[in-house]
């Protein structure tokens, strides 16, 4: 099966599919996109759930501190270009952690 893992926003409707990973094994990687800009209880769930469901191996995934001082010095890119702000705060360091796997699952 080689190298897999599983990009979860801990969303509540997407749990379902985090519980069916869990059940099958707790050690499969998940990552968790940390954009800074995420709400305390997104957090707070995120942080219920990897206990309820006994997940051991929850990566938290964020952009590089200099690339985001670089990007979006003030915090608010998402105001002017919401394209751009996924793109920085999503897409770049999600490719990047994917690279260190052969396949991923998401919700």
């Amino acid at each position: 099966m080689g190298r897999v893992a599983l990009v979860f926003s801990f969303g509540t409707q997407s749990s379902v599919l985090l519980h069916l990973v869990a059940s099958i094994d707790p050690e499969v990687p998940v990552l968790f996109i940390d954009t800074g800009k995420l709400f305390p209880q997104t957090l707070q769930f995120q942080s219920d759930l990897t206990t309820a469901l006994k997940l051991t191996n929850v990566r938290t995934v964020r952009q590089d501190q200099g690339r985001l001082s670089a990007g979006d010095s003030a915090g608010n890119l998402w105001c002017s270009d919401n394209r751009a702000c996924c793109d920085l705060r999503k897409v770049e360091p999600l490719k990047n952690q994917l690279s260190h796997y052969d396949s991923w699952i998401s919700g």
